[in-house]
């Protein structure tokens, strides 16, 4: 149990200054199979992904309890319907088994079609069970699972897939790290790399590139992607594309075939140590972390890491992490929205007793305003809840999150990381921002 700090007076004064939306309210994800809070007994949910504008909550999961019939002892990917209150397990073997070893990693597409996700099971598709960690599509309008890091052949990788992954808005494209050397022609670096995935097309090409389109020398990982598959996010220390020589954050241009160097510091400063980036679904801004200082407004702690959008464009670099505090640091637990507009962050601060607060937030860009996403309410009292792992639907009016605190939604909480949802009381209000919704058949 974490101790209260003297710090949450001022915290909850903070938050309730930003004006956290009285609409909005904080719902648990991962209920048991008769949609009741969980038993105690062991089991963490985590990574959750967002869908339908916040409708869907897809999500990893070691528990036993949120389906009936869960007895295979592994992680699981699961599907929560926040207006059906239904939920489903998604990671099912040939022929309706249960997965025979551990899968993670989901993303969804925005309409709620396809689900990708990583698995070491060897049943989820016939013929592939070569031990290795692949990634796998479910199409849930034919309830099919196939295998995605295939060449253009149709061979599949013969090495592991590494989280985390991404798919575009639209479900077409896929982009994913690997060591395999045969996803593409003349792979001789020996290095993981970053690949996009045509899913209708059945093509696969290499990403991290350099602006030659010569292989670099370095791991690339942590991909994202636009909607139409063009532009592709990825971190590398590679000294081919000219960056700092530490971790640093690029975007590759697919259709025209050029590397760019986004962490790199206006001012021209070696900045290293930039990380996660997020793509906005027009390719034109991309969020990352990074301890440099990108904009004069940032007056925070000189060697705190921030959040920071970078507009393609525009060439700004825009501050997207400013939670108030005199200590803080913007963990690599973030997500933008896919219309560019919102991040969610985990902000990370020591308070005055020197108690570490970990918080979900959500800035807006263009109001500026910053929102505490995970707080409760009791009795007319603010109370602060440890959270982190946020994710954020495409307008940015639901955002899930992971927090093994008992009070963020009163007595649903056992101990383990738990997976919660913010967003307006009336859960039909995220239907109809959502125009094109994908049901699948009954």
């Amino acid at each position: 149990m974490k101790s209260v700090c003297k710090g949450l007076a001022v915290l909850a004064t903070m938050i309730l200054a930003h004006g956290v939306q009285a609409q909005q309210i904080n719902r648990l994800v991962s209920v048991d199979a008769a949609g009741q809070p969980p038993p105690v007994e062991p089991g963490d949910n985590d990574e959750p992904a967002l869908a339908q504008n916040g409708r869907l909550v897809v999500f990893s999961s070691t528990a036993a309890y949120l389906v009936a019939g869960d007895n295979n002892g592994s992680s699981d990917i699961f599907l929560r319907d926040m207006l059906t209150q239904a939920t489903t397990r998604l990671s099912i073997g040939v022929g309706g088994a249960e997965a025979d070893s551990d899968s993670e990693g989901p993303v969804i597409s925005e309409d709620g079609r396809y689900v990708a996700f990583l698995s070491w099971a060897s049943n989820l598709v016939a013929g592939i069970d070569d031990g290795h960690r692949h990634v796998y599509l479910l199409d849930r309008a034919t309830g099919q699972i196939s295998l995605q890091d295939r060449n253009s052949d149709g061979a599949p990788a013969s090495y592991n897939a590494t989280p985390p992954m991404a798919i575009s808005p639209n479900g077409r494209y896929l982009a994913f790290a690997s060591f395999s050397s045969d996803l593409v022609d003349d792979d001789t670096n020996g290095r993981q790399d970053i690949f996009v995935r045509n899913i209708q097309a059945g093509t696969t090409v290499r990403a991290s590139l350099s602006g030659t389109g010569a292989q670099i020398s370095s791991d690339a990982e942590q991909p994202a992607i636009s909607d139409d598959g063009r532009f592709v996010a990825f971190v590398t220390a590679a000294p081919e594309l000219g960056g700092s020589g530490d971790y640093d954050v690029f975007l590759r241009d697919v259709q025209q075939g050029t590397t760019s160097w986004v962490s790199r510091a206006p001012d021209g400063a070696i900045a290293g140590d930039n990380t996660h980036p997020h793509v906005s679904a027009d390719g034109r801004r991309i969020a990352f972390r990074t301890p440099y200082r990108y904009d004069p407004d940032n007056q925070g702690p000189v060697n705190s890491y921030d959040i920071y959008v970078y507009d393609r464009l525009a060439s700004t670099y825009t501050w997207a992490s400013p939670h108030g505090m005199d200590s803080a640091d913007a963990w690599d637990s973030f997500a933008l929205s896919a219309d560019g507009r919102f991040v969610a962050y985990e902000g990370v601060f020591t308070d005055q007793d020197g108690g570490a607060w970990e918080l979900v937030y959500r800035h807006d860009l263009l109001s500026g305003q910053t929102v505490a996403v995970t707080q409760a309410n009791a009795g007319g009292t603010t109370h602060l809840v440890y959270a982190n792992t946020p994710a954020i639907s495409y307008h940015g009016n639901a955002i899930a999150f992971v927090s093994d605190e008992s009070t963020v939604v009163p007595g649903a909480g056992n101990g383990h990381d738990a997976v919660y949802h913010w967003g307006p009381s009336d859960i039909r209000d995220l239907d109809h921002v959502f125009t094109d919704g994908f049901d699948p058949p009954q």
